[in-house]
């Protein structure tokens, strides 16, 4: 069976919010539930 290649990196922020509609998209499928705070309110932390 043919793998996938993965390469993992350090975080750059460039990609910030592609990342975060990422993990509130998961998020979502995996608990049903939407993210209540905006992304401004995400990136200030």
């Amino acid at each position: 069976m043919n793998q996938p290649q993965i390469l993992i990196t350090q975080y750059n922020p460039k990609y910030a919010e592609q990342t975060v509609k990422m993990w509130r998209n998961s998020k979502e499928r995996a608990i049903g539930q939407k993210e209540i705070h905006s992304f401004a309110i995400t990136f200030i932390f």
